[in-house]
């Protein structure tokens, strides 16, 4: 350590002698008051050592500076961590149920660090949860009052304006959203969802197909049928039969098996008086759902057209090319049961039913339903009604088709 302290004393004397060496002349030094004479290497040692001086006085100013922030960022970090461990809780808390305990961590949060977005939109989702949608919104609107272009402010103001029916605000404030955010999922989604209750339809579609476009797989399969029901909604708006018509066509293009078109298809047809097409549509959606239902209105088509003989032989053959093909002919053997029935063929209605009662298991709802229907026709009218309180008791389900 002597040697190096040694060392360094000797470059310096070195390169001072060096300095004055070579700059033997005087140098005169001009100022307010007059001037002076002093040796120029004298001069030049002053003004280098000058420029050291101010050199380490910016460098410590700098160090300082770094310091300050240094510490700042880390008291940050802290603020950050603390908070983030109340919101995992407050987040916890809600998940459970606990939504004093939430509201309480969430306002803790909020009281500690005004800036934080996540927190408001938390508490007001808390809120909602408690069915106090003013408090909800309120938490919002102050949100909002401090940051009006916050995405996530907007996106959840959107949700909470179409939980309250304001559609027109909620689609305002997921428009702010998509202007900022060109490929937003869930802007665009929300916006489809908004259109359709102010029936702007075509709108809605143009959103969805923005989805479909930005996805894959099963998710861009969901959007492709939202879609589809969407372009049915606003053809149900049509009233003339024959633009219905080609508009519905016009789906089934882009949507081939979208269930609700094929239907409608069939109804159009049918008022055509094209029975024909009606029931390739019929088919082909019984093909797809396996339903009796539509058997069932395939044969009042042909019914209405009066030819009650068609419904029967069409039914007919789709059970023969079921059991054909070795595939369940339980739906369509219900159908042509319920269609014999309305018929008044009661004999051919219970022949058609054979198969099907008096399982123990019948997964087809509406079967033991048939069955008290038939003991009515018979003129068991008691046992009918016993048979269907029964099943009332069974399957208490509004849903069920028993009730």
């Amino acid at each position: 350590m002597k040697i190096l302290k040694f060392a360094l004393i000797l470059l310096l004397v070195s390169i001072l002698c060096y300095v004055f060496y070579y700059n033997p002349s005087e140098a005169e030094i001009v100022y307010w008051k007059g001037s002076f004479k002093a040796p120029m290497a004298l001069i030049l040692v002053i003004t280098f050592s000058s420029g050291v001086l101010f050199a380490l006085f910016f460098a410590l100013l700098a160090g300082i500076r770094i310091q300050f922030r240094t510490k700042k960022l880390e008291r940050e970090k802290r603020q950050i961590d603390e908070h983030q461990s109340l919101i995992d809780k407050a987040r916890s808390a809600l998940s459970l149920g606990n939504f004093d305990e939430a509201e309480s961590l969430f306002s803790k949060i909020i009281n500690k660090d005004p800036n934080n977005i996540g927190a408001r939109v938390a508490l007001s989702k808390t809120f909602l949860e408690r069915d106090d949608q003013d408090n909800a919104l309120k938490v919002l609107d102050q949100a909002r009052a401090e940051d009006k272009k916050n995405p996530e402010l907007l996106l959840a103001a959107s949700d909470l304006n179409a939980r309250l029916g304001n559609f027109t605000a909620a689609y305002d404030n997921a428009s702010m959203v998509l202007k900022m955010m060109p490929k937003n999922k869930f802007a665009l989604l929300r916006l489809a969802d908004d259109c359709l209750p102010l029936e702007r339809f075509d709108e809605s579609a143009r959103y969805l197909r923005d989805l479909i476009r930005l996805c894959t797989g099963q998710e861009q399969s969901e959007f492709q049928e939202r879609l589809a029901e969407v372009e049915f909604m606003a053809a149900a708006k049509i009233e003339d039969d024959a633009e219905f018509k080609t508009v519905i066509k016009d789906i089934l293009s882009r949507h081939k098996d979208f269930l609700p078109a094929l239907e409608a298809l069939a109804d159009v047809e049918a008022d055509l008086g094209n029975c024909d097409k009606a029931e390739a549509a019929l088919l082909k959606v019984f093909s797809i759902a396996d339903d009796a239902a539509i058997l069932q209105k395939l044969g009042r088509i042909w019914i209405k057209a009066n030819n009650p003989k068609k419904a029967i032989s069409t039914l007919e053959k789709v059970i023969k090319d079921l059991e054909k093909s070795e595939k369940n002919s339980s739906s369509a053997r219900l159908a042509l049961g319920l269609i014999q029935l309305e018929l008044e063929d009661i004999e051919a209605a219970e022949n058609a039913l054979k198969p099907l009662l008096g399982q123990e298991s019948n997964p087809l709802d509406g079967v033991e339903v048939l069955e008290a229907k038939l003991l009515a026709k018979r003129g068991n009218k008691d046992l009918a009604f016993k048979k269907l309180v029964e099943l009332v008791e069974k399957c208490p389900s509004s849903s069920c088709s028993c009730n």
